[in-house]
């Protein structure tokens, strides 16, 4: 009897364990997006390069002194003086071309880098959409801003800091996280990435969207 009530029970737990397998091995809905469905067409794609561009909005907004680095730019420069309240000293310390703490200059470097990484991830999957024949202007002028705007923020990553990481992939080696020369390396990077831009690029492209074409890039 003892042997049959055990070997119930194993049985009734084989079933339940297998049932809660089978319930939460399920497949994603039609509507949420993961890796394995995103992009899937064309205005995926779309929105992804949107996000590109939208770090530039997040780097003109908000806390101006903090993030901004036309701002900085136009304060260290002789072009205006960085005066104000007592309390300034933000501004004050751009002015004089020196830090007030450790972080000061710490967001732009954030930013940069999670537009970098977006650009990376749109290079890397835009195939995954089953472009027809008609659709590849269109694929090849969205290629074509990934890698200039991945070019720009790498720029503006090396005119502000110098020597960086050169992050090229969304996979990440140990040999990626370390700074680089940005005269033997980085500017290399920079001038092959515009160079796939122009290359990709339509001359017609941009004109009042703000979307660059191969006139930025060149």
């Amino acid at each position: 009897m003892k042997k049959y009530i055990l070997s119930s029970l194993a049985v009734l737990s084989a079933g339940v364990f297998t049932s809660c397998n089978d319930m939460l091995d399920t497949d994603p809905r039609p509507t949420e997006m993961t890796q394995a469905t995103f992009p899937g067409k064309p205005g995926d794609v779309e929105a992804e390069i949107a996000g590109i561009y939208s770090i530039m909005n997040t780097m003109g907004g908000g806390d101006s002194d903090n993030q901004n680095i036309f701002f900085w730019w136009e304060v260290m420069s002789d072009n205006c003086y960085g005066s104000g309240g007592l309390q300034d000293n933000k501004v004050k310390s751009l002015h004089h071309l020196v830090q007030m703490s450790s972080n000061q200059y710490e967001t732009p470097f954030l930013l940069l880098y999670g537009g970098i990484a977006r650009a990376n991830n749109t290079i890397e999957t835009i195939d995954n959409v089953p472009w027809t024949d008609k659709e590849k202007a269109q694929r090849d002028q969205l290629l074509g801003e990934a890698y200039f705007m991945r070019g720009l923020y790498t720029l503006w990553l090396t005119q502000l800091y110098g020597d960086v990481p050169l992050i090229t992939s969304t996979t990440i080696t140990e040999e990626m996280q370390q700074q680089v020369s940005a005269d033997e390396v980085i500017y290399p990077q920079i001038l092959s990435d515009f160079t796939s831009g122009k290359n990709l690029l339509s001359t017609t492209a941009g004109y009042g969207d703000g979307h660059a074409n191969k006139f930025a890039a060149e």
